[in-house]
């Protein structure tokens, strides 16, 4: 836990350097270029924080300044909580693995003008129409000041809500009823006259509804009714209550009669809940642990358990429900009145993990880890992990579809321990299950994504690394038959946060060197999403240097982000289009020519070089058709570069296309007729050489043309170019094109 002055040194940090940014924002804008540099200060500083404490909330309350659940006083960053105010913002909750990105549109969030939030109908309403990733923004409560530091104890949220239920100054919040209406989200009906029957029905209402919430203490109903009894007298309420009841509650203490109340309320809901739902159904399965959440909630208020299990008994002796219903409920509750060690212990004992048992985990997970306990429920859930995998082939796949719901909760305890736990169990298993059952290959190839993603959260990248490498280890030893499981897990390692996160960090002018080695790793293994972030981000990129960095990082991407790319060959924007072919060059697509071909005929000079370079410099095959084909529509210097590299490639594929431009061009620049000869001549098949000897025969086409093709069959030392020559010669005895050849044969005759 971090310490109490380390908190608020670097707390107050990066109050004042989110200080320096917001006034930027509020200035220009937070996507301003002049807002860059603060901001980025601002979330390096925040970073550090974040290192020492998963989640820290930075806000204001009471005049001070509040730093996680201290209160402090400090008047640099005055200004900034009279825009918090103006705005009604109590504070900002910001979450291990947040992007810069994320933090850019808190801030903008924050900066918003008043007026504009009331326009949107009000703080609660535009917060919830703008959720930002990693980063969580809270409404204001005015409350009474105070100087000196203090620790609240609870998050602020807990503290706001307890606040306006237990505060003396709140105005009519400060009564019994109003307390527990409060505490429940509750308001009086419009028609709420004030009778004995209708405080104590709603009063009812209201408890259920409050032991409903995990949110809410189980002990703020009983306050509540406390309250409200001291405020009317038991005996203005005792016309409401049955004589039993009565008999019963009359000349106790009012704080036990509200207990004792509080207990009769949660029975007579669980009564009608169950009651309902087995009359429906024939069946209470579904609704039990909602009502044994009720229950034990009230039994940890009352602690009076035995009891709390007397009047539940009653139910099944009054014949409203079966024995067995009721058995399973008190078997439940039992647990819930547990101490967490026990619970421990019987965890620990378990060899098979029913849907109660598992229920029971969760419980005991949410409950220790909210204590602090990490390495205790860290235990309990590694000890269901081994139970699972060395279980029985029935229960293996039912217990891996479960971790994904361990994995949740472990990520709302802001807890990584449980992920590499996972990483290092599952990694190994999933070797061993290669090739074995494709369900429970599979089943554990998903919780190994759902894993890193969860390391991923809290920049634990090298456990990310661990499980992409396993994945691929066993994907590439048979990629047919790991499609539908290494394959679509590998896709879904990294999520799109994730991935903006770890181009972040390699785009750092400092970066440790180790570091960035895992984070290129991590980036190539991550398929789409990784190609997506950094394609998206050097679309948006401004600067030189950092867009030569980022195609650098996506021509190392790998094979998986060929589908990415290709998909921006279609894009409106040139440069973007550009890039893609740059791209998929460094790539080392195997089909680019098939992928480019449609780009050789772009409207943009740039696009079409870009292109024909890709082109040149891959081992493509169908590189020579596919530029032979698009030679009419190139600009004169690429068909020349193009030409040029056929003359090497002797591709008899490109015959019938370049004989075509040949016969077809109307290039005015010197040489390309005589290139595209040469093309054909370099080929050297019977077949090439007929196609320029028929051209050459063509006394229709134009002059520099048939000069262009007599200059490279005479030049060429192929004999039958030699014997088309000498025929042509005789054949057209007037042109002369052929007299040399003439002269010849005379002179050997």
């Amino acid at each position: 836990m971090i310490d109490k002055n380390q908190l608020k040194t670097r707390g107050l940090d990066f109050g004042r350097a989110l200080q320096r940014a917001y006034k930027i924002a509020l200035l220009y804008t937070a996507e301003h270029s002049g807002s860059e540099a603060p901001i980025q200060q601002a979330f390096l500083s925040l970073e550090n924080m974040l290192k020492l404490s998963p989640q820290f909330t930075f806000g204001f309350y009471n005049q001070r300044v509040l730093l996680n659940d201290l209160l402090t006083a400090d008047t640099s960053v005055a200004p900034l909580q009279a825009e918090f105010s103006k705005r009604r913002i109590a504070a900002a909750s910001f979450f291990s693995g947040i992007s810069v990105r994320e933090f850019r549109r808190g801030i903008s969030i924050l900066a918003t003008k008043p007026d504009v939030i009331e326009q949107a109908g009000g703080i609660e309403l535009f917060l919830k129409k703008n959720p930002i990733e990693g980063m969580r923004i809270l409404a204001d409560e005015k409350k009474p000041d105070k100087d000196e530091d203090s620790v609240l104890g609870m998050d602020l949220q807990s503290y706001l809500v307890a606040q306006s239920v237990l505060d003396p100054l709140g105005g009519s919040l400060g009564s019994g009823l109003d307390s527990l209406l409060s505490s429940s989200g509750l308001q009086r009906p419009q028609s709420f006259g004030g009778s004995p029957g209708e405080i104590m029905a709603l009063a009812s209402q209201a408890a259920q509804t409050a032991w409903g919430d995990p949110a809410v203490n189980p002990l703020d109903p009983v306050k509540s009714l406390t309250r409200l009894l001291e405020e009317f007298t038991p005996d203005f309420l005792f016309p409401a209550m049955s004589s039993a009841q009565q008999t019963r509650y009359r000349g106790l203490p009012t704080n036990e009669i509200a207990t004792e109340l509080s207990e009769d309320i949660a029975i007579q809901w669980v009564g009608n809940r169950l009651t309902e739902t087995f009359q429906a159904t024939g069946s209470t399965e579904t609704v039990e642990p909602s009502v044994v959440r009720v229950l034990g909630r009230s039994l940890r208020a009352t602690q009076v358990a035995q009891r709390f299990l007397r009047k539940l008994g009653k139910l099944a002796e009054e014949g409203k429900l079966p024995p067995e219903i009721i058995e399973r409920v008190k078997q439940d509750l039992l647990w819930s009145g547990m101490s967490l060690e026990d619970q421990h212990k019987q965890i620990l004992a378990t060899n098979q993990f029913t849907d109660r048992e598992f229920r029971h985990l969760l419980e005991y997970i949410e409950e220790t880890g909210k204590g602090g306990n990490i390495e205790s429920a860290t235990e309990a859930a590694g000890h269901f992990l081994e139970v699972t995998l060395t279980g029985e082939l029935q229960y293996r796949l039912v217990g891996l579809n479960r971790v994904p719901i361990l994995s949740d909760l472990f990520d709302a305890l802001h807890a990584l321990s449980f992920a590499r736990l996972v990483a290092s169990r599952l990694s190994k298993e999933l070797q061993n299950e290669a090739g074995h059952d494709d369900e429970i290959h599979q089943a554990i190839a998903g919780v190994l994504s759902r894993t890193a993603r969860s390391a991923s959260m809290y920049e634990d990248f090298s456990s990310c690394l661990k499980i992409g490498a396993y994945l691929q280890d066993v994907h590439q030893k048979d990629p047919p038959s790991h499609m539908e499981c290494c394959h679509p897990a590998l896709e879904n390692l990294v999520s799109p946060s994730a991935a903006e996160r770890l181009i972040e960090i390699v785009m750092q002018k400092h970066i440790d060197t180790q570091q960035g080695r895992v984070v290129a790793s991590l980036l190539r293994l991550g398929g789409t999403a990784s190609a997506e972030a950094v394609l998206k981000r050097l679309e948006q990129e401004t600067e030189a240097t950092a867009r030569t960095k980022l195609l650098r990082i996506a021509g190392q991407l790998g094979p998986s982000a060929f589908a990415a790319v290709r998909t921006r060959l279609n894009d409106e924007r040139w440069f973007v289009v550009r890039n893609a072919c740059n791209i998929l060059n460094a790539l080392n697509d195997p089909d680019i020519a098939t992928a480019l071909e449609t780009t050789l005929n772009h409207s943009d000079p740039r696009v079409q070089q870009a292109a024909v370079v890709a082109i040149i410099r891959s081992k493509d095959p169908k590189r020579g058709e596919v530029l032979a084909r698009c030679l009419p529509k190139l600009p004169p210097q690429s068909q020349e570069a193009v030409l040029n590299e056929m003359i090497v490639m002797k591709d008899q594929a490109t015959i019938a296309p370049i004989e075509e431009f040949l016969l077809s061009t109307t290039s005015t620049k010197g040489g390309i007729c005589d290139l595209a000869a040469m093309v054909l001549c370099s080929i050297g098949t019977d077949f090439a050489i007929d196609k320029l000897a028929r051209i050459l025969r063509d006394t229709t086409r134009s002059p520099a043309m048939r000069k262009s093709v007599f200059q490279v069959l005479m030049k060429s030392t192929n004999p039958l170019a030699q014997n088309r020559l000498t025929e042509l010669a005789a054949l057209l005895p007037k042109d002369s094109l052929f007299d040399a050849i003439r002269k010849s044969s005379g002179k050997k005759t």
